[in-house]
């Protein structure tokens, strides 16, 4: 080695088989000096590289492939090669592994995966068994402690989740105040906003079920549907705003706000308790039907039954009225308006006839009880009036009101007969008194 001193150099070291040795310290030594110099070069046996300081920090001095980027004091860092040929990204902030990126994906430890700002952020600290989590967006999953497979889409989704279980929240601020809540479906900004405890429920809309705090097994499908419900169970709630009459109820309904149920509890596929309101808040029948009901068969072709003006229940055919029940007796109105009639023929001879017709008791098969009917046989009344018989599905019914018709021409028929004898006697009673004269 040749120390030469020449311009405009002050030293120029010269050597083919040796070297200059600078200090040699571990990284702890290293960080240790005190108010190092501008330019200060060491060799941190730690690192295995040379360091060299410069406004105000170590810089590291590395060749070839660089395994990973630190901060100063190596606590906050990005490493490419934790162990040999291991291929994994790892994020640490503070010394903890933030995330890792392995295939594309993004996790921080226990299979969950967390994108946005602030997204699972304190379970770093206080995540002791969370996992399968997916989080995306600002602050979602944030306080998330021991919850499990839990997905939260959106800005603040499941915020205070701890312990829940199994939910999925869509939606800005979705179960945002959920902390133990499980099994919960939120699709919608503010769903299940207020929830704490509730588990079951599926809320979709926004702000459908907002306000549940403890309520279990509610279905809310509509925006604002459900949103005042607080602490009751089992209830459904279907359209714009559909809400409950009673907040802490069980088992209730409202479709569209035009269906309503109370207390409705099913069995199979029976409502066994409670009741239904169609246009009606408060029905008090298992029924209860505010307007018309109307049945069809196919198109253009309908019965509609309904309570008119004046309280009459009122059946129509076609939109024509055909009868009505008189609500002061009971009594059954039929259409008889002779403007509505065409073919109108008397009838005659029916004396004869209706003597003929033989009225009978009888039970009906299948009827345990056995309990004895008067009537008459369709089969028998067939033979004198058919037009009072008919047949559906094989089987030949009656129509009873037609006798009360043909009785009043057979009494008017008697009649006639008892006239005609009551003047023949008449006339025996003339020529007795006045052979007796």
């Amino acid at each position: 080695m040749f120390l030469i001193f020449r311009n405009p150099a002050m030293l120029d070291v010269k050597a083919t088989d040796k070297g200059i040795p600078v200090p040699r310290m571990t990284t702890t030594q290293r960080t240790s000096i005190s108010s190092p110099a501008n330019g200060l070069l060491v060799f941190d046996s730690t690192t295995g590289s040379f360091w060299f300081y410069q406004n105000s920090k170590w810089t590291e001095l590395r060749a070839g492939n660089i395994p990973g980027l630190s901060d100063a004091d190596g606590d906050t860092k990005v490493e490419v090669e934790e162990t040999t040929d291991e291929d994994i990204i790892r994020f640490y902030s503070k010394d903890v592994n933030s995330f890792s990126m392995d295939s594309m994906r993004i996790e921080t430890g226990n299979n969950s995966v967390f994108l946005g700002r602030a997204s699972g952020a304190i379970s770093r600290y206080y995540n002791t068994g969370g996992s399968f989590n997916t989080a995306v967006g600002f602050g979602t999953l944030f306080k998330n402690t021991t919850g499990t497979d839990n997905c939260a889409y959106g800005a603040l989704a499941l915020h205070e989740n701890l312990t829940g279980n199994e939910n999925v929240a869509f939606g800005r601020m979705s179960m945002m105040n959920s902390t133990s809540g499980s099994n919960n479906t939120a699709f919608g900004s503010y769903t299940l906003y207020i929830n704490s405890a509730g588990y079951d429920n599926t809320a979709i809309g926004m702000m459908s079920l907002y306000n549940n705090k403890i309520g279990s097994r509610n279905t809310a499908i509509g925006s604002y549907s459900l949103q005042n419900n607080k602490k009751s169970h089992y209830n459904v709630a279907i359209g714009y705003n559909s809400c409950l009459n009673d907040t802490s109820g069980f088992f209730q309904l409202n479709i569209g706000n035009l269906i309503y149920g109370t207390d409705v509890d099913g069995t199979g596929n029976t409502i066994s308790t409670g009741n239904i309101g169609i246009g009606v808040q408060y029905p008090q029948e298992r029924l209860h039907v505010d307007g018309k009901i109307r049945m069809d068969y196919i198109s253009g072709v309908s019965w509609t039954t309904y309570v008119d003006g004046s309280y009459d229940y009122n059946f129509d055919y076609n939109g024509t009225l055909k009868a009505w029940i008189d609500d002061a007796d009971g009594s059954y109105h039929s259409v008889s308006d002779k403007q509505l009639k065409a073919g109108i023929s008397p009838i005659n001879n029916m004396l004869t006839t209706i003597v003929a017709l033989q009225p009978v008791t009888y039970y009906m098969k299948g009827d345990d009880t056995q309990t004895e009917k008067t009537g008459m046989i369709a089969q028998d009344v067939e033979k004198y009036f058919p037009q009072a018989v008919s047949e559906k599905n094989g089987t030949k019914t009656l129509n009873y009101a037609v006798f009360g018709m043909l009785a009043i021409e057979a009494l008017k028929e008697q009649q006639k007969e008892i006239d005609g004898l009551k003047q023949r006697l008449e006339k025996l009673e003339k020529i007795i008194m006045e052979k007796q004269k």
